[in-house]
């Protein structure tokens, strides 16, 4: 369960009750932020907490402040571009400004409507207003669209939404608008919501384990396909969201979703293989020796396989990112480390010798 899951799901519980809880929503970063927009951190009046917006320096005063406010929302901008800061200020140094919409939840409905829609691995946008030019004017979570099927606080906003959400669905990129309704504007971050990552391996050796465990820290949903139906058992992997056999495999993995073959059978890795390839999956890793993964591909492709360019480059052997693994879960990092940089469109090199910023913005103001 990823993080935007298990706050959604403990918005649910609150919403059966009507229980007073407070949401932080990280709507605007520039600079150097260690979280980006979209971020959440739900309060509840006992204190307990859900989620983070930043490394753990912004969090005390957040829930200080929510635990203290009425019912209007408040709006927080945490300046920490000044060296006055590192001194002066709350010592954080960190050189960008973050802001914070918290707000008293009385609406539930548009946080169902999310649920509802990343439960069936729909994306969508959430519409959050974080400032308007009038006192008193509503802000918070305003509506969610997945550009046909919507749920909106105002009907009437929605029509003018309606543009600005579709855009972000094409480009699968959040941003900040300021829309102009009845005299008044409004400062509103459309954020583009993504459904869990999933992530298939097929095999069902012990090395799968690791593999899994690193994938279910990140909150990602894990689908094994097993070599064969004896070995397809849930017990066996009870971490994972799903379990079948390569011979009951009746449909392909989507082009959000990585796999890694890992089944140390050479004949069922070329046929997995040259079933994938042709695909539109987003990375295809062989877990075995440099040569057996060549060999594997030279051979689908002597076989008649034929695939585009772009579609070979998608296959990765040997798997991995170069950082000396030798343990199962060392190699386990690497794999991961290697796929979550194909999916960012990162090289995976050290921070260190970067240019540009560390975290490509989700939102740009426009």
């Amino acid at each position: 369960m990823n993080e935007l899951q298990q706050i959604l799901e403990k918005i649910s519980t609150f919403a059966s009750d009507q229980a007073e809880i407070r949401l932080a929503t990280l709507v605007r970063a520039e600079g150097s932020t260690y979280r980006d927009v979209g971020a959440r951190m739900l309060v509840e009046k006992n204190g307990n907490v859900y989620g983070t917006i930043s490394g753990g320096c912004l969090e005390g005063d957040v829930v200080d402040t929510a635990l203290r406010m009425g019912t209007e929302s408040v709006l927080k901008e945490y300046d920490t571009t000044s060296e006055e800061d590192i001194y002066w200020g709350t010592g954080m140094g960190c050189g960008g400004v973050t802001t914070v919409l918290i707000e008293n939840i009385s609406d539930f409905a548009p946080y169902m409507k999310m649920k509802a829609l990343l439960e069936k691995r729909i994306r969508c946008v959430a519409v959050t207003v974080f400032k308007v030019s009038e006192p008193g004017g509503f802000t918070g979570l305003s509506a969610v669209s997945d550009g046909t099927d919507a749920y909106a606080v105002n009907v009437d906003l929605l029509e003018l939404y309606n543009e600005h959400i579709v855009s972000v669905l094409k480009k699968r990129r959040s941003t900040i608008r300021t829309i102009e309704y009845q005299g008044q504007t409004f400062e509103t971050l459309f954020e583009h919501v993504e459904p869990i990552q999933q992530i298939v391996l097929f095999g069902d050796g012990h090395d799968v384990l690791p593999v899994m465990e690193v994938c279910k820290q990140l909150g990602w949903e894990v689908h094994i396909v097993a070599t064969k139906e004896s070995l397809a058992l849930p017990e066996r992997f009870p971490a994972a969201s799903s379990i079948k056999a390569w011979s009951h495999m009746e449909t392909l993995p989507n082009e959000q979703t990585p796999c890694v073959i890992m089944t140390h059978n050479y004949l069922l890795d070329k046929e997995i293989l040259k079933t994938l390839l042709p695909s539109d999956v987003p990375y295809i890793g062989f877990l075995g020796p440099k040569k057996r993964g060549v060999r594997l591909l030279t051979e689908a492709l002597d076989e008649g396989l034929k695939v585009s360019e772009e579609q070979k480059n998608r296959y990765y052997s040997p798997i991995g990112l170069d950082i000396g693994a030798a343990s199962a879960n060392e190699i386990a990092i690497s794999v991961v480390s290697e796929i979550l940089s194909v999916l960012r469109s990162r090289n995976g090199g050290n921070l260190r010798d970067r240019i540009g910023p560390i975290h490509g913005r989700k939102a740009i103001d426009q």
